[in-house]
């Protein structure tokens, strides 16, 4: 893999805070007994998706070599 010059440290892979807010309260909401939309709950499953997403990206990205 080429080094593309980008320290590891200065990456982000995690969801951008709104996006995180929103999920945390639809989770709650949804913990709490509250029943989504399909709409949101739509947009829960590709949150989550993403958020997974990223999560692999960080730790390929952890383990690449790079030379």
């Amino acid at each position: 893999m080429e080094n593309l010059g980008i320290p590891f440290e200065s990456t982000r892979f995690q969801l951008p805070e709104t996006a995180q807010q929103r999920l945390q309260t639809l989770l709650s909401r949804q913990e709490a007994g509250e029943e989504l939309t399909a709409h949101e709950r739509k947009e829960v499953e590709g949150l989550l998706g993403f958020s997974e997403l990223l999560s692999l990206l960080h730790l390929h990205a952890r383990h690449a070599p790079f030379n």
